[in-house]
């Protein structure tokens, strides 16, 4: 092969990677966080439908308070796919909801 042919395809190859890399990248990171997204909005209004329906009272409802009352199956933690902590909880404000993922030790 002469030389300006392997130029060429090195060139291209480099022209592709910068185009390519950044692109995936990008798709994964945005598919990551739609993700979690979904499985947090899950997890809200099912604590929202539970303090709604008065069967759960406070305003920190934890995992396992859903669990118990069968507003949810186990739920895993969608990217790393371990599952949540049972004391991990919803807080239920005047105009919001907030999921808190506590930590497994």
């Amino acid at each position: 092969m002469k030389f300006h042919h392997i130029i060429t395809i090195i060139t291209v190859v480099i022209l592709i990677g910068t185009i390519a890399i950044p692109a995936v990248i990008t798709v994964q990171n945005r598919h990551n966080e739609r993700l979690l997204y979904a499985t947090t909005m899950k997890i809200k209004e099912r604590a929202k439908t539970c303090f709604h329906k008065e069967e759960c009272l406070e305003t920190k409802i934890t995992l396992k308070k859903l669990y118990e009352l069968g507003y949810l199956e186990p739920m895993a933690h969608p990217i790393t796919k371990e599952y949540y902590n049972e004391n991990s909880y919803v807080l239920i404000s005047e105009s919001r909801l907030d999921f808190f993922e506590v930590k497994n030790n």
